[in-house]
């Protein structure tokens, strides 16, 4: 019983703590009323469930604001203030985290994971992924992977 309540309340403050980041985004958003910051951060967050869901697909300005309902300099102005990143950046740091994920939890050639994570080509992923996290993909993975973090079938 000891043990579950420690594990309800670890989660009551991980639940405080994500309404606490979703406040402090919609504050930053510059707009007179409360309810006008509320309704652009409901726009934004849909953008943004929109960039994880389509994290392989090649994505524009333009489209991911119309899901957001908004022109794409305006998005691109509020992603930033909510934020505190463009969508370019925001889209390819999840792109290198999911690489990440990938290097070390499977055995998948690193070009497939390239263009499984959304990049066009295996020297752009390169760079990227090296200036983002300070290894090449074939150093992160010889560096991180874990035998026992592959499931063996």
């Amino acid at each position: 019983a000891l043990k579950l309540q420690e594990h309800l309340h670890r989660l009551l403050a991980l639940l405080l703590q994500v309404e606490n980041d979703r406040l402090h985004e919609i504050n930053r958003i510059p707009a007179i009323r409360a309810s006008t910051r509320a309704e652009l951060y409901q726009r934004l967050y849909r953008a943004r469930d929109y960039i994880h869901a389509e994290l392989a697909a090649p994505l524009d300005l333009t489209e991911i604001a119309g899901i957001a309902y908004l022109s794409p300099y305006h998005f691109l102005r509020m992603f930033k203030e909510a934020f505190g990143q463009t969508p370019h950046d925001y889209l390819t740091t999840r792109r290198i985290e999911r690489a990440q994920f990938l290097l070390t939890r499977t055995h998948l050639p690193i070009t497939e994971i390239c263009f499984e994570v959304g990049f066009q080509s295996l020297g752009s992923f390169s760079s990227k992924f090296r200036q983002r996290v300070g290894f090449s993909p074939r150093e992160y993975r010889q560096q991180f992977l874990s035998p026992r973090s592959i499931p063996q079938f």
